[in-house]
C-alpha cells in the first residue's frame, strides 16, 4: 500500500478484500485445513478418575478410642509416595500393558516410570476442621486402560489404608505390651526390695512400734521384780551366811543377828505396804519371812542350849546357802538377760523413725510404678480393643463413592481451543500479508493517492476499457469466488464439527448411519 496520510474508509477496506480476495481466501483455507488436520491427528488425552470418601468409624469415638494419630492427609501423602513407587509403577505397566511395543522400543524404563507418575494425580478435598474425599485421576491415550489403573489406584489406597491402620494400633499393642511387661518386672523387683527389707529390719518397721513399746514395759516391769528377787535373795543368803559364821558364837549374838534382819524386813515391808496391797506376793513374803525369824528369835535359847544338834544344822545351813547362791546367780543371769533384752527393744524403738522414712520411699516407688502398671495396663485394654475394632473394618475407612468410568471426550488437546486459534491464526494471516503486499506495493490505486502524494490535483479519471470475454471471465471469477467461501465455509464447519463434537463422535454417528 502506498504511504499516504488519508484515512482509511470502509469503502477502501472493501475495495482491498476485493483486489486481494484469492490471497485471503487460500491463505485462511491453508489454516482451516492446517488446524482440521492438526486436531484429527493429535493424540488424545483421556482421563479417568475416582472419587474415595473418608468414612469416620463407625463406634463412637467416646467408646473405642482410635489408636492412629496421623493426620489423614499426611496418611494419603503417604500412599500417594508408596503408589508412585518404582516397584509399584513397574507392576501398573506390566499389568496393564501400559506401554505397547512400539512405544515400548523407543523409551527408556527410567522415562516409562516418570511418565506413568506424571499422570497420577491425587487431589486431596479439604474442611475447616479436617479431609472428607479425595480423588485419584490417571490419564493416557486408552480410555478403557486409565479406567482400570485408576479403579486398581482407588482398589490399593483403600487396602493400604487398612494395612496403615492396622499395622499402627498392632505395633502401639505391641509396643504397650512389651512396655507392660518391662513395668511388671520392674514392679517385682520393688515388691521383692520391700520383702527383702522389712525381713532385714522385722522388730523395726512402724507398725510394730505399738508392740515394741508395750513389750518394753512388760520387760521393765520384769526387770524391777527380778531385782527386788535379788535383793531379796541377797539379803536372804547374808542372814543365812551370818546365822552359819556365828552359830557357834553366843546367843547374844545371833539374837542380834535375828533382831537386825527384822528390823530391815520390816522396813521393806513397810515401803511395798505403800505401794502394794496385801496379797501382793512380796508382802506376803516379807511377813512369812518376818514370822521365821521371830520363830528363831523364839527359839533362840533352845538352840543354844542343844549342842548336839548344832552338827547337823550347821550342814542344813551350809545346803542353804549354796541354794541361795545358786539362786541369786540364775536371777542375775535373768536380770542379765532381761536388761539385754530391754536394750535390744530401745534400739528398735531409736530405729523406727529411720525406718519409716526408708519404708516410706520404698512405698512411693512401689505405688508410682503400680500407678505406671495400671495405667499401661488400661491403655493396653483399650489397644487391644482398637486392634479388634480394626480388624473387623470398624474404624476409619476409605469408600469408594464414585467410580471410574470409561472417559468419552478428551482432556487434551482442547479442540474448542485449538478451534479459535487457528481461525484467529487464519485471520492474522491474512491480514498480514494483505497488509504486507499493500505496504511493498507502489501503484497508485485511488485518486485521493496521487492528490496526496504528488501534490497535483486530478481533474479526469479514465475508466477500465471492456473487452471481448470479459463478462464470460467475470462470471468465471465470480463462480470461483463462490466456491472458495462454499469451499472455506466448508472447511470451516468440519473443523468446528470436529472440534465441538469429536472425531470419535463423529465416526460412531458414520457408522450408526451406515448400519441403519
Amino acid at each position: 500500500m502506498s504511504e499516504n496520510n488519508s484515512k482509511i474508509t470502509i469503502e477502501h477496506i472493501v475495495d482491498i478484500i476485493v483486489r486481494r480476495w484469492w490471497i485471503i481466501i487460500i491463505s485462511f483455507c491453508i489454516a482451516i485445513i492446517t488446524g482440521t488436520v492438526i486436531s484429527v491427528q493429535l493424540p488424545k488425552i483421556y482421563e479417568a478418575k475416582t472419587l474415595i470418601l473418608v468414612q469416620p468409624q463407625s463406634v463412637p469415638s467416646n467408646y473405642v478410642q482410635s489408636l492412629v494419630t496421623v493426620d489423614i492427609s499426611s496418611r494419603i501423602t503417604t500412599i500417594s509416595q508408596q503408589i508412585k513407587s518404582v516397584s509399584n509403577i513397574e507392576k501398573l505397566i506390566k499389568n496393564f500393558n501400559l506401554f505397547p511395543e512400539s512405544e515400548n522400543k523407543k523409551l527408556a524404563w527410567e522415562h516409562k516410570i516418570n511418565n506413568i507418575r506424571e499422570k497420577i494425580t491425587v487431589n486431596v478435598t479439604r474442611t475447616r476442621r479436617s479431609t472428607d474425599s479425595f480423588s485419584i485421576s490417571f490419564q493416557g491415550k486408552n480410555p478403557e486402560k486409565i479406567t482400570k489403573v485408576v479403579n486398581a489406584l482407588a482398589s490399593y489406597f483403600i487396602n493400604e489404608n487398612l494395612k496403615y491402620r492396622e499395622t499402627q494400633v498392632q505395633g502401639t499393642s505391641n509396643f504397650l505390651e512389651d512396655e507392660l511387661e518391662i513395668m511388671r518386672v520392674k514392679l517385682e523387683a520393688v515388691e521383692q526390695d520391700m520383702n527383702n527389707y522389712k525381713r532385714k529390719y522385722m522388730g523395726e518397721l512402724p507398725e510394730q512400734l505399738d508392740s515394741n513399746l508395750r513389750i518394753l514395759d512388760r520387760l521393765q516391769e520384769q526387770l524391777t521384780s527380778r531385782q527386788r528377787d535379788l535383793q531379796e535373795s541377797q539379803g536372804s543368803l547374808l542372814s543365812l551366811q551370818n546365822a552359819y559364821r556365828g552359830f557357834n558364837n553366843t546367843n547374844g549374838d545371833v539374837l542380834n543377828s535375828n533382831i537386825s534382819e527384822i528390823d530391815q524386813l520390816r522396813n521393806q515391808l513397810s515401803v511395798f505396804s505403800a505401794k502394794y496391797t496385801k496379797q501382793h506376793p512380796d508382802i506376803i513374803k516379807i511377813k512369812k519371812r518376818i514370822a521365821i525369824l521371830e520363830q528363831e528369835l523364839s527359839d533362840g535359847a533352845k538352840t543354844f542350849r542343844n549342842n548336839n544338834q548344832n552338827t547337823a544344822n550347821s550342814y542344813n545351813r551350809r545346803l542353804q546357802i549354796k541354794r541361795a547362791k545358786k539362786e541369786i546367780y540364775l536371777i542375775k543371769k535373768e536380770i542379765k538377760n532381761l536388761t539385754n533384752q530391754i536394750g535390744a527393744y530401745k534400739i528398735r524403738i531409736e530405729n523406727t523413725p529411720e525406718r519409716e522414712l526408708q519404708l516410706l520411699s520404698l512405698q512411693r516407688d512401689y505405688q508410682n510404678m503400680m500407678d505406671s502398671y495400671n495405667s499401661l495396663l488400661n491403655r493396653k485394654l483399650e489397644a487391644a480393643i482398637a486392634v479388634n475394632m480394626e480388624r473387623k473394618q470398624k474404624g476409619e475407612q476409605f469408600r469408594v463413592v464414585d467410580s471410574a468410568r470409561i472417559p468419552q471426550t478428551p482432556i487434551k488437546p482442547d479442540l474448542k481451543k485449538i478451534f479459535f486459534i487457528f481461525i484467529a491464526v487464519g485471520l492474522g494471516i491474512c491480514g498480514g500479508i494483505v497488509f504486507l503486499l499493500e505496504f511493498v506495493e507502489k501503484a497508485f490505486i485511488r485518486p485521493e493517492d496521487i492528490e496526496s502524494q504528488l501534490n497535483i490535483p486530478v481533474f479526469v479519471t479514465i475508466p477500465k476499457i471492456d473487452f471481448f470475454g470479459k463478462n464470460i471471465l467475470q462470471k468465471i471469477n465470480l463462480i470461483l469466488t463462490v466456491l472458495s467461501i462454499l469451499f472455506a465455509l466448508l472447511i470451516t464447519t468440519v473443523f468446528a464439527i470436529v472440534s465441538f463434537i469429536g472425531k470419535e463422535k463423529i465416526v460412531l454417528l458414520f457408522n450408526k448411519l451406515l448400519h441403519f
